[in-house]
């Protein structure tokens, strides 16, 4: 499991746009040998196969939640991390970049971080 963690560093409360669940909607990374991992949210007995954790599926995309944060106050959600099934072969090693998008006001700002495997 991978926890992301967003942390509220305005002077004031702020009400945040994020995809569901926030504040990291699972979301599909693409390596550049083609091979992909998915963060999602709550997998299932379904998503073991062949001693493998794999999904290819995604839940809750285009949804959105309003979350209201006070100055230093944080959100997170814990993902798990699991290989395409559409891979070659079990978690490829490379560096996968998986990104997010929330809003503040009228404005919309992308985050993500890096994961490598070995």
């Amino acid at each position: 499991m991978l926890r992301v963690t967003f942390e509220c560093t305005a002077e004031s409360e702020r009400t945040i746009r994020f995809g569901y669940p926030s504040p990291f909607s699972d979301v599909v990374s693409a390596e550049l040998n083609g091979s992909k991992l998915v963060l999602q949210y709550k997998p299932d007995s379904d998503d073991r196969r062949d001693e493998c954790w794999q999904s290819g599926r995604l839940g809750g995309r285009g949804t959105t939640e309003r979350r209201t944060l006070e100055p230093g106050e944080k959100s997170h959600v814990e993902r798990a991390v699991l290989s395409h099934a559409k891979n070659e072969s079990c978690f490829p090693s490379g560096r996968y970049r998986f990104e997010d998008q929330y809003g503040v006001d009228d404005e919309a700002y992308r985050w993500g971080f890096w994961l490598r495997i070995r």
